[in-house]
Formats: structure tokens, sequence, C-alpha cells
């Protein structure tokens, strides 16, 4: 979503430049027009013929000057489309960087699983020692002779209650 609003803004801003540097070229070549005009006058020209020129001269000024409040105001435009960018790439920026610890995050998972995995296999896999074994048997035997010492104190118990 951000990459294409960066790239269209990136294209709007260039056609705005674009328009902005025709209107100025617009503007000085109506700038060397009156020039050229106002240079025609010279010492034989006659008061109707100079007053002409000058009018003329002044009418390109006038146009160069709206061109330049032209390419001024693409200029503007161009500049509120520069602080829209800014604010796009930032934006961008922050997205990218959002996924990216997403990717992270995932890949850290799954290498955690994958460890957990190997592990657990290899703990499989992995041979007994005997005295592992030995102290197991072990258990298992006081677990069952503790079950039976504990029977056999309550059954005394209920033999015992029973002839009182």
């Amino acid at each position: 979503m951000y990459a294409n609003t960066v790239a269209r803004l990136e294209k709007e801003i260039a056609a705005l430049q674009k328009k902005a540097g025709e209107e100025r070229s617009r503007a000085a070549k109506e700038r060397q027009a009156g020039n050229s005009k106002l240079r025609g006058i010279g010492r034989h020209t006659s008061d109707s013929q100079r007053l002409g020129k000058e009018k003329d001269a002044a009418r390109h000024e006038e146009r160069a000057a709206n061109h330049d409040v032209k390419a001024a105001g693409f200029a503007d435009q161009a500049a509120k489309k520069g602080d829209q960018l800014q604010r796009a790439r930032a934006s961008l920026q922050r997205a990218q960087a959002t996924e990216d610890r997403r990717d992270e995050a995932k890949r850290k998972q799954a290498l955690d699983r994958e460890k957990r995995e190997l592990t657990e296999i290899e703990r499989r896999r992995a041979p007994r020692s005997i005295d592992a074994d030995f102290r197991a048997a072990r258990r298992a035997c006081a677990r069952r002779a503790h079950s039976s010492r504990r029977r056999a104190d309550l059954t005394s118990r209920k033999l015992g209650d029973a002839s009182r």
C-alpha cells in the first residue's frame, strides 16, 4: 500500500516539477520577446511606433509574470506533495520494519520448534545407561514396597477395628 503511494507521489512530483519548468521557460521566452521589442526602439523610431513597441513589451512582461505565477503554483504543489512523500516513506519504513520483526519472530519460533524436536529425537535415540535403568527399577520397587506396607497397615487397622 505504502509502496504504491510512494511511487504515485514521486510521479506526481516529477510531473509538477516538469510543468513548473515549462512555465519558467515560457516566462523566459516572453521576457526575451519583450526585450527584443524594446531593443527594436532606436533613435529614428517614431513616437507611435515607440508607444506600440513599449505596449507590446509590457504585454510580454505581463504574460511572463503570469507564467511565473503558474510556475510558483506548480512548485508549491510539488513541495506539498514532497511532504506527503516524506510521510509515506516513513510509513513504508515503519511497515517494513514491523513486517521484518514479524518474519524474524516466526523464523525464531520455527528454529526453536525444530531445536526442541531434534532434542526430543536425540533423547529418544540415546541409549540409557545401566545406572539409569537400575535407579528406575529401584524406584519402582520402592514404590511397590511402600504401597504393600500401606495395604498391610490398612488391613491390620481394619482387623483391629473389627476385633474391638
